[in-house]
């Protein structure tokens, strides 16, 4: 998989192994076995026969996969958000100043302003094209606002 959280294409290894040329342990003489028994049961549920030797569709991402890929990017979008938010408000509470971090697609900026402890004004902007609920995932995770605030 990609490193960056909000990686729109996932990366996938499909297959590596040992190259052990003229063994029975010899993995590309092996996955060449599997790609010909997998071209000849696809051939034999399909009209249209492949004509390679061999097939590894079966070895691709399923929809399964692709939906555990969507769901663990959204988690690693959230566990991203979660600590830049406090990241920015951190440093602004420190400065006054507004803090900014860019995502894929917006930048987030916060402005943290305490008054002796009594007020706290909290400012979010949120420049670029975001999803609809992400200005109420974002003061959810900001603590004491309100999500339709």
């Amino acid at each position: 998989m990609a490193d960056d959280p909000e990686a729109e294409i996932p990366m996938w290894m499909v297959a590596a192994g040992t190259r052990e040329d003229g063994s029975n342990d010899d993995f590309y003489t092996a996955l060449e076995t599997s790609g010909k028994a997998a071209r000849a049961r696809y051939n034999a549920e399909h009209d249209h026969a492949l004509t390679t030797g061999t097939y590894s569709g079966h070895l691709l991402p399923t929809r399964d996969d692709q939906d555990r890929y969507q769901l663990e990017a959204a988690t690693r979008f959230a566990l991203r958000l979660n600590s830049t938010i406090r990241a920015l408000a951190r440093g602004s509470l420190h400065d006054g100043h507004e803090h900014a971090a860019d995502f894929s697609g917006f930048r987030l900026g916060i402005q943290v302003r305490a008054d002796n402890g009594n007020e706290t004004y909290a400012a979010i902007r949120i420049t670029g094209s975001v999803p609809a609920n992400l200005v109420a995932m974002i003061l959810g995770r900001v603590p004491g606002c309100e999500t339709d605030g």
